[in-house]
């Protein structure tokens, strides 16, 4: 028996719009599976989609550094062109571990035999892209989950000391060769373990005494609830301020996350509500930047691991990655995109000024933004738990005193079919309708928004 649905009433003064939404610094990830570069269609997808950022794994399977002082850089030169012909501003997570400097295969050896090779190997490569592939400026992130270690699928299993010297030596490498660089990390898994803290103290200790900076602090998140995004945005604030200059001014990026896995696997349709909701959350908190993971379909080649990874690394990447985190894809490698590449696609649409919206309800989550020709509206329902349908009776004041055309764009289970399936597996937004409106500054709309979809409302010139 299908319940009928709770019913709400919300009201948006476009009079009350405050400053521009920036909605793409919410970017996108890709890596930690295998050296291969994105495909063209999904180059395609993604220029298309137009995000700020787009975050790399440059990890051991690129084999850059073969041995000291000779490099090899063509397989990493074809990755990173590919998410730079995206138009994204690439985001490198730096997480090699190169043999020949570090010969025994153990994830908490996390100090190279020869640092003087390890930096000149950081500022040769930094160079190379500054240099030889016209990419000054890039963003470089400084290890990967280094309080998780071969289980985040990461070489590095820091202390919080070792990550203090670790973090100095490389960033000033980097910096040597790209004054232009951004440098930041740790890409925690958490911020609030023991080892978290630890890297995080440590972190802030060390660039303070040599005067180094941090210009953005990073960590992961992989959750099924909203509550529990919200609540880990204000511990990592809350760690940032105790933490101390220069990590309490640094910007923020939450460069990993997506729905989590456990206790259920989710649907598309869920993770695509996810989407929404979680980076609503991040603008609520005042996130600066993130990177959802991860874009393209990858299989698992433990071959490319084995050389720098343990059988029991490689167990957990062929276990848990290979499967669970497999579906967390974006698109396929031909392109064909999933319910989250559209839910991206209706977040995109709310570039204006943002209209501050309280949540009616936990599963009831509202985004709403002022344009030079009207408003655009996104309306979703999203809980792990609650899944009941919601009506909203939307009514937007403000509006230009003009004929204007409403149009309403939805994505969920019972709007994939047919047509509107094809829009969505094409890239395109499911057209539920468009139709003209009389002259007048409001306009009333209810909606039905049935569990785990979403409603995007144009209402302009």
């Amino acid at each position: 028996m299908v319940s009928a649905p709770v019913a709400y009433d919300i009201e948006i003064d476009l009079a009350e719009a405050g400053d521009d939404l920036d909605i793409r610094r919410h970017g996108l990830g890709q890596g930690g599976f295998d050296d291969g570069p994105l495909t063209p269609p999904v180059i395609e997808r993604v220029r298309a989609l137009g995000p700020r950022t787009f975050r790399l794994f440059v990890q051991e399977y690129f084999r850059m550094l073969p041995s000291p002082g000779r490099y090899h850089w063509e397989t990493i030169d074809a990755a990173l062109r590919s998410v730079a012909a995206t138009g994204a501003r690439p985001l490198l997570s730096l997480c090699m571990k190169p043999g020949c400097l570090y010969p025994t295969i153990d994830h908490s050896i996390t100090r190279p035999t020869d640092w003087a090779h390890w930096e000149q190997f950081i500022t040769a490569t930094v160079e190379h892209f500054r240099r030889d592939l016209t990419m000054p400026g890039l963003w470089y992130e400084i290890s990967n989950e280094p309080d998780l270690g071969e289980p985040g699928g990461s070489p590095y299993l820091f202390t919080g000391e070792d990550y203090g010297e670790y973090y100095c030596r490389t960033v000033r490498a980097v910096l040597r060769g790209d004054g232009e660089a951004k440098v930041g990390g740790p890409a925690l898994a958490g911020v609030s373990g023991e080892r978290a803290q630890a890297i995080i103290h440590a972190l802030a200790r060390r660039a303070r005494a040599d005067k180094l900076p941090v210009d953005f602090f990073s960590w992961h998140g992989y959750r099924q609830s909203g509550e529990d995004l919200s609540e880990l945005f204000q511990t990592a604030r809350r760690c940032l301020a105790e933490a101390g200059e220069p990590l309490a001014s640094a910007a923020t990026s939450f460069n990993e996350w997506n729905i989590g896995t456990a206790p259920v696997q989710p649907g598309e349709f869920a993770q695509a509500a996810f989407v929404a909701d979680a980076v609503s959350r991040m603008v609520e908190a005042g996130i600066d930047s993130s990177n959802y993971y991860h874009v393209m379909d990858m299989a698992v080649d433990l071959d490319k691991l084995r050389p720098w990874m343990s059988p029991g690394g490689l167990e957990l990447m062929a276990d848990v990655w290979h499967t669970a985190y497999r579906s967390l894809h974006m698109m396929t490698p031909a392109g064909e995109p999933t319910a989250a590449y559209t839910a991206f696609r209706m977040l995109y649409q709310l570039e204006g000024r943002r209209v501050c919206v309280p949540r009616p309800a936990p599963e009831v989550g509202v985004m709403a933004v002022r344009t030079d020709g009207g408003a655009r509206l996104l309306v979703w329902n999203y809980h792990h738990e609650r899944l009941v349908p919601v009506e909203v009776a939307l009514r937007v004041a403000g509006l230009p005193a003009r004929e204007l055309t409403e149009t309403h764009y939805a994505l969920g289970a019972e709007f994939s079919r047919g047509e509107r399936l094809r829009q969505m597996r094409g890239g395109e937004l499911p057209l539920v309708e468009s139709r003209g409106r009389p002259k007048g500054p409001t306009c009333a709309r209810t909606l039905t928004v049935a569990p785990y979809s979403l409603h995007l409302l144009v209402v302009e010139l």
